[in-house]
């Protein structure tokens, strides 16, 4: 098996078996700008991030991508987490607020 780290334009690297072209998505990042970061302090496991036109859900402690929330073309300015957990609350470009649940992502 020979394998190789491939790298995208919208910072995703995928670890590629050479033969079999099978892919297995390693790492992600986003690729624009960061517009907010968010640490809820009753849920210290978990930080969100939101750019572009998403916001993500990341694991604290291994910085793995646990949720990704995504409003083709408009960017995601400002996001929160309501005081129980229960929604992730979030300012868009277009001047809506939205709100999505956070272990999904569909928008409630």
């Amino acid at each position: 098996m020979v394998q190789s780290f491939v790298s995208t334009n919208e910072c995703n690297i995928y670890l590629i078996d050479i033969f079999s072209m099978n892919k297995e998505l390693r790492y992600t990042a986003h690729h624009t700008a960061i517009n907010d970061v968010v640490f809820h302090k009753q849920f210290d496991q978990i930080f969100l991030t939101c750019s572009n036109k998403n916001i993500r859900i990341w694991d604290a402690n291994s910085y793995v991508e646990l949720t990704r929330v995504e409003i083709p073309g408009v960017e995601c300015m400002c996001v929160n987490v309501s005081i129980d957990g229960t929604s992730i609350v979030s300012g868009w470009s277009d001047g809506k607020i939205r709100a999505f649940a956070p272990k999904s992502g569909k928008l409630l």
